[in-house]
């Protein structure tokens, strides 16, 4: 056992032991900033030259990983927005922003909703539904009294994917002053906001309505929607009755791609057969190519070739 009186660790010992830790101190401070640089000027650069690299509604890892950036991304995702800028760049751009949680995004994706372009309106709308603050329900009211009814619907959806208690009531209120789709949309628009306040699983996600099992399954759930549409035509349209029209026809939202499961579930509040046929009429007859006819020995003339059936 060493003596108390030991003085093998003299001040000169003491000495050497700081001198090592200060340079092992720098040694970890230069790697500290040579990860930082390396992030500032090279990794985050590269990455922010690539944004536009893999398509709207496919994000790969350049679009997660400049999501990740988080604020560092969004002064150059809003400058993007330029009208100068090409639709496609601009949509992407939107994007992105929405997988930010920052206080600039909300209003740049909000000014997006006035864009000449179709598609960045559609992706704006997308977006908004996608950041999922109940704040973006005001500016997608006021562009629903300019739009046409093609992207009108698409902001109705979008209403459902994020509006908050009063905007429930208006949109009750909306769906008993029209008809028609317009006020099919505004009703399930009512019962998806209810649905996001009560009926989120673990990991926040609103579940989609169970789909057909099979062919009487289809044929059951479609008598389900249309007595439903029957309820509300007859009116009036209420809490209750909007809740099980969404219940009954809520698409999968689970998912990146908001933009084309906005789209689907204009048509799925119509039931499954209503999605089945439009299936159907998406699909790409393929021309058939007849040959020639070949004239029989002796004729006088060859045949005239069958013409090409028109698709």
């Amino acid at each position: 056992m060493a003596s108390l009186r030991d003085q093998s660790f003299n001040r000169e010992a003491w000495l050497k032991l700081a001198f090592v830790a200060a340079g092992a101190g720098l040694l970890v401070g230069l790697i500290y900033l040579s990860v930082q640089a390396h992030h500032a000027y090279i990794e985050v650069p590269h990455l922010l030259e690539n944004r536009h690299a893999e398509p709207v509604g496919h994000p790969g890892r350049v679009t997660t990983s400049i999501a990740q950036l988080g604020a560092e991304a969004v002064e150059t995702l809003i400058q993007d927005l330029d009208g100068d800028n090409e639709g496609a760049k601009r949509r992407k751009s939107l994007e992105i922003l929405s997988g930010i949680q920052d206080p600039r995004v909300l209003p740049a994706l909000a000014s997006a909703l006035a864009d000449e372009d179709l598609g960045v309106r559609m992706a704006a709308i997308a977006g908004i539904a996608r950041f999922g603050d109940e704040a973006g329900a005001a500016p997608l009211w006021r562009a629903l009294e300019q739009a046409s009814d093609w992207i009108s619907q698409r902001m109705i959806i979008g209403l459902g994917l994020v509006g908050g208690e009063a905007d429930i009531d208006r949109m009750v209120a909306r769906a008993n002053a029209t008809n028609g789709h317009e006020r099919h949309l505004f009703a399930w628009a009512a019962g998806q906001a209810q649905r996001r306040k009560t009926e989120r699983d673990q990991i926040g996600r609103v579940p989609p309505a169970p789909p057909p099992v099979d062919t009487d399954d289809e044929l059951r759930i479609q008598a389900e929607v249309d007595a439903l549409i029957a309820e509300l035509d007859a009116g009036p349209v209420t809490r209750e009755n909007a809740l099980r029209f969404a219940q009954r026809t809520a698409v999968e939202f689970g998912t990146w791609d908001y933009g084309h499961q906005i789209s689907y579930q204009t048509l799925a509040v119509a039931g499954p057969l209503v999605l089945r046929g439009t299936a159907r009429m998406d699909a790409v007859p393929v021309p058939v190519r007849r040959k020639k006819a070949v004239p029989p020995a002796g004729a006088g003339s060859p045949a005239t070739p069958a013409p090409m059936p028109v698709p």
